[in-house]
């Protein structure tokens, strides 16, 4: 429900509003500047995100690549020729599931 305004608080009010008004009918540009550094700032944090995110997913694809490498360089040292048997039975299983192995070792 609304309830009435007092008198005191209107006129009160009234000044505020009045100092306002003058302000931006004299610079009436000024709030589309400030509109417009609140946007380039709100797009460089949003950029830094992107980029902090993208450093982050690296970090992580580094990590597991690296204990991909030492877990196949520990299996390779202990029985290499397990290793290649291993191999050559995937790649005799392979073709008759359907399935495509693809070597990813850079």
């Amino acid at each position: 429900m609304v309830r009435p305004i007092e008198m005191n608080q209107g006129i009160m009010q009234a000044h505020a509003t009045e100092k306002i008004q003058k302000v931006q009918q004299q610079h009436p540009d000024m709030q589309q500047r400030y509109f417009s550094l609140q946007l380039q700032e709100e797009k460089k944090r949003q950029s830094e995100k992107i980029s902090d995110a993208e450093e982050a997913k690296k970090k992580i694809i580094d990590a597991q690549q690296e204990k991909n490498r030492e877990r196949d360089e520990k299996g390779s040292e202990n029985n290499p020729k397990h290793v290649e048997d291993d191999h050559d039975a995937d790649s005799s299983l392979m073709p008759e599931q359907g399935a495509h192995h693809i070597d990813i070792k850079a």
